[in-house]
């Protein structure tokens, strides 16, 4: 018959972790509810301790990088569209010397109307890129909160 593994509880900060197995554990839990390994004492721990949520979940900025690059492209198309319908707006302005308040009024109606519409059209389209992003991020963070309570309870029945 094998020796019952035995471990310390690690704490870092304000987490509590299994020494044999990095399972987020509480002080007053004597067994670790992942590896069945029996926690004795507690040690205070400086190292970065790499817990299975950390392995699971990377960063979520590190993810996605060409997602977040057109993402960034759409929200510098609307600064720019931004930047040409304010200057048509001046130029409309301008032509009420020259040609009259007609070409002048038109000018600045079209540019009002299509940098508006040009200016959220590529902010929501670069803001969903980002909440797609997020969506999968909270997908990824759910479904391993689930296999936690799954395993948690296979252990405890």
């Amino acid at each position: 018959m094998s020796e019952p593994k035995i471990a310390k509880i690690l704490i870092k900060g304000s987490g509590k972790h299994c020494g044999n197995c990095k399972a987020v554990v509480h002080s007053q839990d004597t067994k670790c509810w992942k590896c069945e390994t029996e926690l004795v004492g507690i040690e205070h721990s400086n190292e970065k301790i790499d817990t299975p949520e950390d392995s699971m979940n990377p960063i979520s900025e590190s993810k996605y990088p060409a997602l977040r690059t057109i993402s960034g492209f759409y929200q510098f198309l609307a600064i720019i569209v931004g930047l040409g319908s304010a200057l048509g707006l001046g130029y409309g302005i301008g032509l009420f010397n020259e040609y009259g308040k007609a070409a002048g009024t038109a000018i600045i109606i079209y540019a009002l109307i299509m940098g508006l519409i040009g200016v959220i059209t590529l902010l929501a389209i670069s803001e969903g890129i980002k909440l797609f992003i997020q969506i999968e991020d909270n997908t990824n963070k759910q479904n391993s909160l689930l296999t936690k309570l799954i395993d948690k309870i296979k252990v405890s029945k």
